[in-house]
């Protein structure tokens, strides 16, 4: 009896476990205070993988098998809600509060795990999918202009140069880009192309943004912050299919369809794919030191530092900037749970850019090129593991050149760039006791630059690169209101000598629940690129034999010297090496020039080259030869890039006593201190204030002139033609018989007469003589062909004038970043934020110019009014921004860049009979301020668009 009784009890207790142990669904709705149902709430379950998201009904469902569960419910803007379960199956109604506006958000970017932005160490903001669907973009990047502390640098309709707190560039990398854990950047250029990343609007989860450095866990080139873009897992849908479709279009002929289906074939297995198609027109601008639309162009390459070869296969072609974008790209996904702790996500991409983009040597006209990624990530538990292969195909890109007053054909060189970067790594994280959380791991970095000899020239078959790091996080509990996180990294670089650690200290002090204080000092470095260190590209010639050449600096340079110290130049005509004031060899110098002038002459006017060659010998007798008068002209020592953008040689003048020798390239090194404030303010307003200072060590420079062009004094030239009067060696020389009938004056003046003269009125315009137009011609080479080079010694410069990377001294900027979100009543809030740097120029020995720019502004403010009545689907945003003027400076683009107003305006309305239905109103810079982002970029006016999106 009593067995049996055992028995029957053993029996209940085992279909008690049964039971519970059964998967079951939980299902319901999830509302806001007014009844509407929010779409896009995370839906999880408490200490596990498990979880989902709403649908546009607000509804969900989810199986879970756990006993007496937890469910969290959490959504940017709305306070995070946990409900218990029983184990009994159940249709929940949920309501969720307004938060703090957006101090609950969830990000993972600041320490590398999921933690609120009201409790993350560092500076953080967040654009939420609800912001990304009720704006019309073209890139990620438009969403970011209003955002605290991000200096947003507009060069065209979708090409921009981004970058936190300063020390921005065109052509920049500085900002580490990351798309789900991926670098996003091109692999051995370094640079941010944000058309070359490969996601659909539609498809963005949310962006999140950290101010300041990040070396400590993201190891290089996170120096100046943090964009992460995080997509949507197909796992996490409310329903087992859905399809997005969306069109902008507007004013410059926009067209912008762009597609999204993602399927959850059950709660194991997910796929997602996207695409989207982009054509306009960029705004039109015309640089004028570039070739005149119409000037011939041969396209070629100047390859392994060889003279430019043309390309047999394309034929010569009239130039002109080709203005129409064409941007493509594609996207697919594959989520795998394999078990309850075990996830897999396959995915992979590619982008094909077809727009003008500007770069450090001049405007890149993009053909076909295309940027594709793979990638592979596993999650067990705490453990993850990924490897990824970015790769860059450049197409038939080409490198508009900067010709100046040099008449055509011009070569034109293609870019060749078929790089790859291979990224693997590993992190996990523990408790080890209740108050103490580590996050380790580790990562590899092989860089593998295929430039076909263009990009990288010489340097081509040895411009691998191999970087290894690993790093530890504690973040620790002091007491209840007071965290303590410390983390250092250690990373070893092929090309640099030894190991460059980077520590990272946060103290965190939460005195409420709504109030944070902090206060944290970073570490961070930017290893020099594959650019910056094997860069091997011409991008203009002289016709005597001169590159103007970007080179990269992995091995540092020197100059040749007299004994007295006295810098020397080399000269392309005689391969010899001379003090400035030497003029010992003027007359070789000035033959060399007269050949250059001669092949023009003929060229342009179609006389035989030995006709020219007569005519130039006869007027400048006694001018030219070992005693001709040209033996006195001096030399004068010039900075081309500045020639260039002035034309003015004297203001122009080298100087040579700040020449110094350039050392290797090593890293740059950016430590930064920094106080900040998270928290809600009289229950409606959410405030967040970080102040900084910041010191930069070791900066790497923008691409710097780093050769004195040595130049012909013209006035000395001028001089050395005589007087416009008998006596005068050219005069005379115009007054003997041509051979073709009247004197060289008279034939010459039917010629050229009034074609050239002087704008600055040295010489004087002679009507009825050719005196003053020779003088004119030959003041004109003079100030444009340099005799030589004060440049550096080195078989792969010879007598080029050449561009490259050095470090310069250190820079001290401070700086505050303050934001502001204020829930005025109901539907309304303001948003707003302001910045302020302590400086945006630094003087700096060595620095092209004399000084480092930080192509930014000290002051900018936002202001962004809102009403979002989600009950009745609207929302209407408008945007005022302001930044004052700056200096810039960035390789070839100097210049000073204005201060600039504009109102944006976002209209958004869900159509109350289709809520899957959204129309989109955008109207950028609606008051057409026209506006450069930088020095000779194109200039910026008003883009209206509208978009239509609709969910399946």
């Amino acid at each position: 009896m009593r067995s049996g009784k055992f028995f029957i009890g053993a029996m209940l207790f085992f279909s008690h476990f049964l039971i519970i142990a059964q998967p079951r669904e939980i299902s319901g709705i999830v509302k806001d205070a007014t009844g509407k149902p929010i779409e896009h709430v995370s839906v999880s379950v408490k200490g596990t993988e498990a979880g989902t998201m709403t649908g546009p009904d607000g509804k969900f469902s989810i199986t879970m098998s756990e006993a007496d569960a937890i469910l969290v419910f959490s959504h940017i803007g709305y306070a995070e809600k946990e409900v218990s379960v029983s184990n009994q199956n159940e249709t929940l109604d949920i309501t969720m509060e307004q938060s703090d506006v957006d101090l609950d958000a969830v990000v993972i970017s600041a320490s590398k795990k999921d933690e609120k932005l009201l409790d993350a160490p560092a500076s953080v903001s967040v654009i939420p999918a609800k912001r990304i669907e009720t704006q019309a973009g073209l890139t990620s990047a438009d969403y970011l202009s209003a955002t605290v502390g991000i200096d947003f640098m507009k060069t065209g309709l979708v090409s921009y140069n981004v970058i936190t707190r300063g020390f921005n560039n065109t052509f920049s990398g500085d900002l580490l880009i990351l798309t789900d854990n991926r670098i996003s950047g091109v692999p051995s250029l370094k640079v941010n192309v944000h058309q070359l990343i490969p996601v659909n609007n539609q498809d963005i989860e949310k962006i999140e943004i950290v101010r300041g450095p990040g070396s400590a866990l993201y190891g290089p080139n996170a120096a100046n912050g943090v964009m992460h873009i995080i997509t949507r897992s197909p796992l996490e849908m409310n329903k087992n299919f859905e399809t997005a479709v969306s069109f902008t279009g507007g004013e410059r002929a926009v067209i912008k369809p762009e597609l999204r289906h993602a399927g959850k074939i059950s709660n194991k297995f997910g796929y997602k794919i996207s695409a989207s198609y982009l054509k306009a027109d960029e705004w039109e601008y015309y640089d004028p030191r570039e070739p005149e639309p119409g000037d011939t162009m041969i396209y070629g390459s100047v390859r392994d530092g060889q003279v430019f070869q043309p390309d047999s296969t394309r034929p010569p072609q009239p130039f002109d900037r080709d203005f129409n974008i064409r941007d493509y790209t594609a996207d697919t996904r594959f989520d795998f749970k394999l078990t309850r702790d075990l996830k897999l996500i396959v995915n992979g991409g590619i982008a094909v850019l077809n727009n003008i983009q500007m770069a450090e040597i001049g405007a890149g006209q993009g053909i076909n090129w295309k940027y594709y990624y793979a990638q592979a990530r596993l999650k067990w538990k705490e453990l993850f593991i990924q490897y990824y292969l970015n790769s860059s195909n450049a197409g038939d890109t080409y490198i508009i050149p900067q010709v100046g007053d040099e008449k055509p054909p011009h070569n034109v060189q293609l870019l060749i760039d078929n790089s790859k970067l291979h990224v693997v790594q590993a992190q996990h994280s523990c408790k080890p006791v209740k108050k103490l959380e580590l996050i380790y791991g580790a990562d590899m970095l092989y860089t593998v630059p295929e430039t076909g000899g263009s990009i990288h020239g010489r340097f081509d078959d040895k411009d691998n690169t191999l970087q290894a790091g690993g790093y530890i996080q504690a973040e620790y509990d002091i007491i209840p209101k007071l965290t303590l996180l410390g983390a250092t990294r250690a990373d070893k670089h092929s090309e640099m000598r030894g190991v460059f650690v980077s520590p990272r200290a946060a103290l965190v002090y939460k005195p409420h629940s709504r109030h944070t204080l902090r206060a944290t000092y970073n570490r961070a470095f930017s290893t020099p690129s594959t650019l910056n260190l094997f860069f091997d590209l011409s991008n203009g010639f002289i016709p005597n034999g001169i590159n103007l050449r970007g080179i990269g600096n992995a091995h540092g340079y020197h100059y040749q010297r007299d004994d007295s110290g006295e810098p020397l130049f080399i000269s392309p005509y005689t391969s010899q090496w001379y003090r400035v004031d030497d003029k010992s060899d003027n007359p070789v110098f000035f033959d060399g020039m007269l050949n250059i002038l001669a092949g023009a002459m003929a060229a342009q006017t179609g006389f035989p080259a030995s006709t020219v060659d007569a005519l130039l010998d006869s007027i400048v007798n006694g001018i030219a030869g070992d005693n001709g008068t040209i033996s006195a002209v001096g030399h004068v020592p010039v900075n081309i890039i500045s020639l260039l953008n002035t034309g003015d040689m004297m203001q122009s003048k080298y100087d040579l006593s700040t020449l110094s020798d350039i050392e290797p390239l090593e890293n740059s090194v950016t430590q930064t201190w920094e106080i900040g404030y998270k928290g809600m303010l009289f229950d409606r307003l959410s405030f967040t204030a970080d102040f900084y200072h910041t010191r930069v060590n070791n900066y790497i420079s923008p691409v710097t002139l780093a050769t004195a062009s040595v130049m012909f004094n013209p006035a000395d030239v001028v001089g050395a033609l005589g007087v416009p009067s008998p006596g005068g060696a050219l005069y005379d020389n115009l007054q003997k018989p041509s051979g073709f009938g009247g004197s060289y004056d008279e034939l010459l003046t039917g010629l050229i007469d009034g074609r050239y003269t002087d704008p600055t009125g040295a010489i004087p315009s002679m009507p009825g003589t050719s005196w003053d137009e020779i003088a004119v011609i030959l003041a004109g080479a003079s100030s444009q062909i340099p005799i030589g080079s004060v440049t550096p010694v080195d078989d792969m410069v010879n007598s080029d004038i050449i561009l490259t990377y050095v470090n310069l001294g250190d820079m001290d900027v401070s700086g505050m970043d303050l934001g502001f979100n204020l829930r005025a009543a109901g539907d309304f809030h303001i948003a707003g934020g302001y910045s302020y740097m302590s400086k945006n120029k630094f003087d700096m020995e060595g620095a092209q110019l004399g000084y480092v720019a930080l192509n930014a502004p000290r002051h900018k403010l936002f202001v962004a009014p809102e009403y979002a009545a989600e009950k009745i689907g609207l929302t209407a945003r408008v945007t005022w921004r302001w930044q004052d003027g700056f200096p810039a400076n960035s390789g070839i683009y100097i210049g000073y860049v204005k201060a600039a107003n504009f109102i944006d305006i976002h209209v958004s309305y869900r159509l109350h009979f289709s809520k899957q239905t959204v129309i989109t109103l955008d109207a950028q810079n609606i008051l057409n301020y026209k506006h450069r982002g930088l020095p000779y970029a194109a200039e910026i006016g008003r883009l209206v668009l509208g978009k239509i999106s609709h969910t399946f």
